[in-house]
């Protein structure tokens, strides 16, 4: 993955085969997370 920076904020790109195997489709709302042990983790955001 990689972090770019645009103006006002820094996004991170998701390899095409982690979305497929998540079952993602691009307009997915993701929500970032830390676990127990202070690992970034995504959840779909439930609509």
């Amino acid at each position: 993955m990689k972090i770019q920076e645009s103006d006002s904020q820094f996004r991170i790109t998701i390899p095409k085969a982690i979305v497929k195997a998540k079952g993602w489709d691009k307009g997915t709302e993701l929500e970032p997370k830390f676990d127990e042990e202070g690992r970034l983790v995504f959840e779909e955001k439930e609509v």
